[in-house]
């Protein structure tokens, strides 16, 4: 059976990692539009709810992530910057 609290609990996790970067991109105070953190900082352990939902926005074209090493560099995508402003519509 689908257990609807968790998919509305994984909606938001995805949603507030999107607008954290669509902040970030307009607003970040240093003109650096991306999110440059270690890997391990940005979803902690793999296969994790926050693990999935990165993958999710990567796979689903929302949002772009180049990993190097420990590092990883996050960006919103066009298509994540749209897909925010229409919840807000």
């Amino acid at each position: 059976m689908i257990d609807v609290k968790s998919i509305q609990e994984r909606k938001k996790l995805r949603l507030a990692i999107l607008e954290e970067l669509y902040n970030h991109h307009f607003f970040s105070p240093s003109q650096n539009n991306c999110l440059i953190v270690k890997t391990n900082e940005l979803y902690g352990e793999r296969n994790s709810e926050k693990h999935l939902a990165y993958h999710y926005l990567v796979t689903s074209g929302y949002i772009h992530l180049d990993i190097s090493g420990d590092s990883s560099v996050v960006s919103i995508t066009a298509k994540g910057i749209d897909y925010v402003e229409s919840n807000y519509e």
